[in-house]
């Protein structure tokens, strides 16, 4: 209880504020609330320390109020966190998933197998990684996962990143469960010569011990591995398709010939980096549908004469500076169908009437060649090419004049990886032309027949991606123009801002095939544009 200096009044102090907005607002107290005035009554003094007080003990009742409501809502909270875990695990006996046929839960489990690319990165077996942990959630899922051998085939071991202990990264009892879950085996070997020659020598035998399982085998090779690769002549039944490269240049100095492939009855895909010299290789040239191969013309032109049954052909001219001849005779492929060239002459010495996409690399010196060596061949072989891709420095003029001497081509794809400002100029250069302004006629439109545009940046180069987003809006939009997809990769460089991906998702919503992707994954889909081996 407290008394007012002014009226005499006593006040009781329940509720402080209560209390405190009881009194006249003409008493001391109020003015001394509103003022920086202090109390010079005894009386006033005492009742602001009784205020005072009486605050303070109602603050603690709060308090202890609040304390007893947050124990009893955690109780809840709690209480709902077990109600919620009963329910899901009373829903969980009628989901669909317990009735799912093995068959149609194999082919789930198959799309969350980690892609070669995520396998790369790895330094290690993970327990936690599909398919190991396929078989920690249910007895279910674990029969399925333990009977499906297609599961376990990809074995990937890979050195060549931070070890902490390369003895313990892939244990052989890991390595001897995965193999008898599997039957067929595709193995990718990342060796290096940084770390422990005898883990990798010990765990390589391993393998190879069950090479007549092999379908797959990439493998980047180190001194000590490429002297074991001729263990696996006759060894290798079952290879379908084959990715060597070298570590280092050392590893090439005692290999002077690579030919236990060349009678490998099943191999059909073949894939050889050489990086650093050019290794001779024997191959089954007459049973391949694909290659990949950096070496001279004349291996090339070997490889090509038995090779009638090539689909696909990456051909990387390199080793020899003077690598043409005068004289020669025009190869004629009919079951090609895709072809990467590194040197434009490469296609006057080709034949190929069922061809159907290109690829090309562009430099500054190349263009004009590249026209004319390419109306050579499609004059020569009377080929359907609808497709080209080129890479490097594709200028403005050597784009439309292809376009204007090839008309059959309705995709192109352009990939930028020159960092150079003058490589900046000539794509936004090229994109300025294949802009479509309101005004231009169909005669006046550059390739108004495209359906397809693929434009990717590589490395660090970069394009004006508000002038991307004007022609492909453009050409979307005008009634000349076919286009009916567009796809936009970068590397590592920055991609477009908000208010650009905005845009073009808005064409997306409105019909248009758009695809966005950066990243590893962009880039090892612009390696696919130009017919690079992505399975290894």
């Amino acid at each position: 209880m407290a008394v007012c200096s002014n009226c005499g009044s006593s006040v009781a102090l329940e509720d402080p504020l209560t209390a405190s907005e009881a009194l006249d607002r003409g008493t001391p107290y109020n003015r001394f609330l509103n003022s920086n005035d202090p109390p010079t009554d005894s009386r006033d003094v005492d009742l602001v320390d009784s205020i005072i007080s009486q605050t303070e003990s109602s603050m603690e009742r709060v308090d202890d109020e609040i304390t007893r409501l947050r124990q009893r809502l955690a109780q809840l909270e709690d209480r709902k966190t077990a109600l919620s875990l009963h329910l899901a695990r009373n829903k969980a006996i009628l989901s669909p998933l317990r009735r799912m046929p093995p068959e149609l839960l194999l082919e789930i489990f198959s799309w969350t197998l980690p892609s070669i690319l995520f396998l790369r990165r790895q330094d290690q077996f993970d327990v936690t990684d599909v398919p190991w942990i396929l078989g920690h959630i249910s007895s279910n899922w674990r029969a399925v996962a333990l009977s499906s051998p297609s599961l376990w085939s990809v074995v990937a071991v890979n050195y060549t990143g931070a070890l902490g202990n390369p003895l313990t990264a892939y244990p052989l009892a890991m390595l001897e469960t995965q193999l008898a879950r599997a039957q067929k085996l595709k193995i990718h070997f990342y060796a290096s010569a940084a770390s422990d020659d005898g883990a990798q020598t010990e765990i390589f035998k391993f393998l190879a011990a069950q090479s007549s399982r092999w379908e797959e085998l990439s493998i980047s090779l180190t001194p000590v591995l490429a002297s074991l690769i001729p263990s696996l002549r006759d060894r290798i039944p079952s290879l379908r398709r084959l990715w060597l490269q070298w570590e280092a240049l050392e590893s090439q100095a005692d290999v002077e010939l690579i030919d236990c492939f060349e009678i490998a009855p099943s191999l059909i895909d073949v894939g050889l980096y050489n990086e650093y010299r050019s290794i001779p290789i024997h191959l089954p040239a007459q049973q391949l549908t694909r290659y990949h191969l950096d070496a001279p013309w004349e291996v090339h032109e070997g490889l090509l004469q038995q090779a009638q049954n090539v689909v696909e052909a990456r051909i990387d001219v390199r080793f020899d500076p003077n690598p043409w001849s005068e004289s020669y005779e025009v190869i004629e492929i009919s079951s090609l169908r895709r072809l990467y060239v590194s040197e434009p002459e490469v296609l006057n010495r080709l034949r190929a009437p069922y061809l159907e996409e290109v690829a090309l690399y562009c430099r500054p010196d190349n263009g004009p060649d590249i026209v004319r060596d390419l109306h050579s061949l499609v004059l020569r072989s009377s080929c359907p090419i609808g497709r080209i891709c080129l890479k490097g420095l594709p200028t403005t003029q050597i784009t439309t004049n292809i376009l204007l001497k090839v008309p059959s081509i309705v995709e192109l794809g352009i990939i930028i990886n020159d960092s150079d400002s003058q490589a900046s100029q000539e794509v936004n250069s090229l994109m300025a032309d294949f802009t479509v302004l309101d005004s231009e006629a169909i005669d006046k439109s550059v390739a108004p027949h495209l359906t397809c545009l693929f434009f990717g940046c590589d490395d660090e180069s970069y394009i004006d991606y508000n002038a991307y987003l004007e022609m492909v809006k453009s050409r979307w939009k005008s009634e000349h123009c076919a286009l009916r997809s567009a796809t936009l990769l970068t590397d590592s460089n920055p991609g477009p801002d908000a208010a650009t991906l905005e845009a073009l998702n808005i064409l997306r919503e409105e019909g248009l095939d758009l695809f966005l992707l950066d990243g590893a994954e962009a880039s090892e889909m612009m390696g696919g544009w130009m017919y690079a081996s992505l399975w290894n």
